[in-house]
């Protein structure tokens, strides 16, 4: 009888093990086979920049079973239009969704609401609240400091630096000029500002060309990869129009891609920092699916480079420059 009993409780052990296998294998199978959809939403128009952050997001989708849907704007740090694409995206029931905020101040309400329902990661930029939001985002404060350095290390005197003063309301252009400025301030240099607006992009080049036509300065530092590459254009074409239009002004800023590269090459732009965006997008994703499965995730800070018309070709400066532009 005893035996008996012992071989029925044996049976229901081997039983309950039995299921609780298949419903282990169940849950990873669902696991593997769920799609994540996930919004990336930008703070601009598309741009080569944010093609390779794209590329990234999608090398990253393409090995966790993601699908993207990239937003860019119609103009540059559009806050409304960012707001009404986060709202749209989640009446889309997007899984996540990732932003570079073009307000530190403005979007912090509507960003802090979703991340209570739905995983948010903030991309190269912050936004102003007491309850951490997960980042991908270079050191920017430090990208600053660097071009900052570079003009100073470079200098045989002292000079006036003209600063290029656009896009502050965001954060990661912030940080740059405040790095910037703090490490400039040190020095003996004389600072000018030149402000540039957002609602006159189409100006910028007529603007920068005026500019550098008629104004006796030394150096231009721009922190938006758009204006450095407008104002490199506008030297470039000053340079070719003869001697008496010549442009010797320096130019310095953040930004890595063909064309800026190429204005570096033909030394119209004088040093750049570089962020890599495609670590920004692939690492995005990858938190973003992170933090959909409940893991546990860190900020991803990401290393900027400077690099300037004379070491442009190092190995390892090439390899930076270069993978940033196929």
């Amino acid at each position: 009888m005893k035996k008996k009993k012992k071989a029925i409780v044996y049976i229901l052990l081997l039983a309950l093990m039995f299921m609780v296998l298949i419903l282990k294998d169940s849950i990873f199978s669902d696991n593997e086979n769920k799609v994540y959809n996930i919004s990336i939403i930008t703070r601009g128009k598309m741009n080569e920049s944010r093609r390779i952050m794209k590329s990234g997001a999608e090398q990253a989708a393409s090995e966790v079973n993601a699908n993207i849907k990239f937003i860019s704007l119609s103009k540059e740090n559009n806050v409304e239009e960012q707001i009404e694409n986060i709202k749209k995206e989640i009446s889309n029931e997007s899984d996540a969704i990732l932003i570079d905020p073009a307000s530190y101040e403005e979007l912090s309400e509507t960003i802090e609401k979703v991340n209570k329902d739905k995983p948010v990661v903030l991309i190269d930029s912050d936004i102003n609240i007491k309850n951490k939001i997960n980042k991908v985002s270079c050191d920017n404060y430090a990208l600053g400091v660097d071009l900052a350095r570079e003009i100073l290390n470079h200098q045989v005197k002292d000079e006036k630096v003209v600063v290029v003063k656009n896009g502050l309301d965001c954060s990661s252009i912030k940080e740059r000029y405040d790095g910037f400025i703090d490490t400039m301030n040190k020095s003996n240099n004389t600072l000018l500002y030149w402000n540039m607006s957002d609602e006159e992009t189409e100006k910028y080049y007529s603007q920068a060309k005026s500019f550098l036509q008629y104004n006796s300065v030394d150096s231009i530092v721009a922190f938006d990869s758009y204006i450095l590459q407008n104002i490199g254009e506008a030297k470039r074409s000053l340079n070719a129009e003869g001697s008496e239009a010549e442009c010797s002004i320096k130019l310095y800023g953040a930004g890595s891609d063909s064309k800026i590269i190429s204005l570096l090459e033909n030394r119209q732009i004088t040093a750049i920092a570089t962020e890599n965006e495609f670590n920004i997008g692939y690492l995005g994703v990858k938190n973003a699916v992170d933090k959909i499965s409940g893991r546990k995730v860190d900020d991803s800070i990401i290393r900027s480079t400077v690099i300037n018309s004379d070491n442009m070709y190092s190995k390892e400066n090439q390899r930076l420059l270069f993978s940033f532009v196929k």
